[in-house]
């Protein structure tokens, strides 16, 4: 099983909610236990807590393969173009965000971050990043 999640912007609490949902005896009783992730963008801006949410994202990746689909806030942070929205707060907090932090939106060729689409021909769906 897959679990698909999009638009945390940066909320710990909200990404802690949907593991601790999906990982739970009565979840797992009834659906099963997931064996990948599939990310549909929108992990940054907003919230206050980017750094917390990438960690968790990078030890997840530990022991789980993880698919993500650059959202329009990801994309917009990376390239240094606000897409609106955040509070004072949110923004300090993305503005502290070091490199290191950041190495979960892995680097294209063309100087570019993360996929634009995720096509998943045996599990028969596609994510396509949306245009700002």
């Amino acid at each position: 099983m897959d679990l698909v999640f999009s638009d945390i912007h940066a909320d710990i609490s909200a990404l802690e909610t949907i593991l601790g949902v999906t990982s739970s005896k009565e979840f797992t009783k009834k659906y099963g236990t997931f064996s990948r992730i599939i990310n549909l963008g929108d992990v940054l801006e907003r919230g206050t807590n980017p750094r917390e949410v990438l960690s968790r994202l990078k030890l997840l990746e530990q022991n789980y393969t993880i698919h993500s689909v650059m959202g329009n806030h990801d994309e917009g942070f990376l390239a240094n173009t606000m897409i609106g929205g955040s509070s004072i707060e949110s923004m300090n907090a993305h503005a502290n965000l070091r490199e290191e932090d950041l190495s979960f939106f892995k680097q294209n060729n063309d100087g570019t971050f993360g996929k634009r689409e995720y096509i998943d021909k045996k599990m028969d769906y596609s994510a396509f990043m949306a245009d700002h």
